[in-house]
């Protein structure tokens, strides 16, 4: 599991949105989000999802610059539900 602690600092896309810089909100948690390691969508280390292995993706260049993606899923979600949430790997807390 990975854990985003209240007050990070994330960036977040709808789905189906194009990933510019334009198109991402950014936010401040108000509640510790946990994700499991299926929802890793952008892998900084490269173990679970896209990497910077795959530089020629915008994925790519996220996960080389730090960041780990995560697919948000379900219904608390709103209107962001299958969008995708970037944290800098710095702020994410990884729990066995």
């Amino acid at each position: 599991m990975f854990l985003i602690a209240e007050g990070t600092a994330i960036r977040a896309i709808k789905p189906g949105a194009e990933w510019f810089s334009a198109n991402f909100r950014r936010f401040t948690t108000s509640s510790e989000h946990l994700f499991d390691k299926h929802e890793v969508a952008v892998d900084p280390i490269g173990q679970l999802g896209c990497s910077r292995n795959h530089k020629s993706t915008v994925g790519g260049a996220y996960a080389e610059a730090g960041f780990y993606g995560f697919t948000l899923a379900g219904e608390q979600w709103g209107a962001w539900n299958g969008g995708t949430l970037l944290v800098s790997a710095g702020d994410v807390q990884y729990l066995d």
